[in-house]
């Protein structure tokens, strides 16, 4: 189930209204992606710096994030066609330096090191850890949950962005082949 033009204007709105802070701009960045590029959620958790090309505006997509009993890790995307190009928007470009920023102070404050450049990192660790771990996936879906209910909205999913990507650029006009 995706929203229609209304609950979306009113999701976007509540989701741009959170103040910039290290875990909103983390949030932000990660369904904005989702919704305005049609990624899906092991891809965008996969994502490191080096995928973002700020002169042309646009991500390359090359591997998904998973999760299994408690093991984190990195594939190949779903399909051969998944390994894409995808561009972005101001807004997108945006988030990210704010988050770029936000997150390279929050590694520096708790002295954690980020050799692979992942975007996005998981924010609960064991003491003693140096080395970022890969976010935890169903930590967005959580929160994506709290957010709608606060906001009084009707409850979305992670893969219904996807859907929204889609849908509301088949409406535009946009070719998806």
């Amino acid at each position: 189930k995706i929203y229609q033009s209304k609950d979306l204007e009113c999701f976007l709105k509540a989701l741009f209204a959170l103040p910039d802070d290290f875990y909103n701009l983390r949030h932000k960045l990660m369904i904005y992606i989702m919704l305005l590029t049609g990624l899906r959620r092991g891809e965008t958790f996969a994502l490191k710096y080096s995928n973002f090309d700020l002169e042309n505006k646009v991500i390359d997509v090359t591997q998904s994030a998973y999760e299994i009993v408690g093991k984190k890790g990195f594939k190949d995307p779903k399909t051969e066609s998944s390994i894409r190009t995808v561009p972005y928007d101001e807004r997108v470009e945006e988030l990210f330096l704010k988050y770029r920023n936000a997150h390279e102070a929050w590694l520096e404050k708790h002295s954690i090191a980020n050799p692979q450049g992942l975007l996005f990192t998981a924010t609960k660790f064991v003491v003693g850890d140096r080395e970022v771990t890969p976010a935890n996936m169903a930590a967005l879906d959580r929160w994506l949950k709290r957010f709608t209910e606060v906001n009084q909205l009707p409850r979305l999913t992670i893969h219904a962005l996807r859907h929204m990507a889609c849908s509301y650029a088949l409406a535009s006009g946009a070719d998806l082949s």
